[in-house]
């Protein structure tokens, strides 16, 4: 049962002792003419003290066409009737009184046969409050939208940084081992999806122990970030180069078959051959391991013979490229 329905059914007594007593509920019974048959003290609070409603038009105590807005708005029965039970018209009115100060009243009326019986509830602000105080809520709400746009570009650029340290090598900066083992996942995935090629190489500095051992461990980093720099710059959009770790460097070549593969890794090494460091007294060579996926490979087969043709090349004599 309806907390209404409750109310009216087993406490008639309390609730119009309430309603003419106590609250802050205005309630007001017209007779057909509009005229003030009675009222409650909420109401009459409203008033000036020696002012006796009953007797005299309603639309007296209101604000210039507050009466014809309110009679004239909502249609009984229809859209504003209240699941059809009962027809009612609402407004928001100015009630005149030196005591009330004109501020707003918020009315329902409600058809009671030959009578309407007037519910109000006062509006603690005036229209010019109210307006002033949505004015500065819009300018608040404005500011806070600001600030939040400032911060979400902060935590977008935190983001970004974050992603790129867990990403990249602290080093060299290009891709670490991890970022490099999700690319070549979903690469291997594409390949074997879509029937194409896909090549890796493994390669590292050879006696990159006695570069560190003999010239230091600074002149062996500026040979890591040397040779990560040839990474970057001979690959594609499409290529992705990582330092696997130590020496060992990685570079993954999608849709590319053994020649092509062959072709590039020996222009990584021919070029690497090439590049000086001035604390070394001679050149850095490496040695390239390169596979191709074949049917049937998952990503530790493509790993592990490309790691098998990098230790033959290093085997063979170093400075050298081998393909399995």
């Amino acid at each position: 049962m309806p907390a209404v329905d409750l109310v009216l059914r087993e406490y008639p007594d309390l609730l119009a002792a309430y309603l003419d007593a106590g609250g802050q509920v205005c309630v007001i019974v017209l007779d057909f003419e509009g005229a003030v048959e009675g009222c409650n003290a909420a109401f009459r609070r409203l008033l000036s003290p020696d002012e006796d409603p009953r007797g005299r038009t309603f639309r007296d105590f209101l604000g210039r066409g507050d009466w014809e807005r309110l009679t004239a708005s909502g249609s009984p029965g229809g859209a504003d009737s209240m699941a059809g039970r009962f027809p009612f018209r609402r407004a928001v009115v100015t009630v005149r009184s030196d005591r009330f100060s004109g501020r707003p009243l918020s009315l329902v009326v409600f058809e009671a046969g030959e009578r309407r019986i007037v519910f109000g509830e006062r509006i603690e602000a005036s229209e010019s409050e109210i307006v002033e105080r949505m004015s500065a809520l819009t300018s608040e709400m404005a500011d806070l939208n600001r600030e939040l746009s400032k911060t979400n570009a902060s935590l977008e650029r935190a983001n970004a940084t974050i992603t790129r340290l867990m990403n990249s090598d602290p080093l060299t900066g290009i891709a670490n081992r991890r970022f490099f083992s999700e690319m070549l996942e979903r690469a291997v995935s594409f390949a074997r999806r879509h029937r194409q090629s896909l090549a890796l190489t493994i390669c590292d500095i050879d006696r990159f122990k006695q570069i560190n051992d003999c010239c230091g461990h600074a002149a062996g980093d500026k040979v890591l970030i040397g040779f990560a720099r040839l990474l970057q710059d001979s690959c594609r959009a499409e290529d992705v180069a990582a330092r696997f770790g130590g020496d060992e460097f990685c570079v993954l070549l999608p849709a590319t078959d053994i020649e092509s593969g062959r072709s590039f890794v020996e222009r990584l090494r021919e070029r690497w051959r090439g590049i000086a460091f001035d604390e070394l007294p001679e050149p850095v060579t490496a040695s390239f391991g390169l596979a191709v996926l074949a049917d049937g490979d998952g990503v530790e087969d493509l790993l592990q013979r490309a790691d098998t043709a990098l230790y033959q090349a290093k085997r063979g004599g170093r400075d050298a490229v081998d393909c399995a």
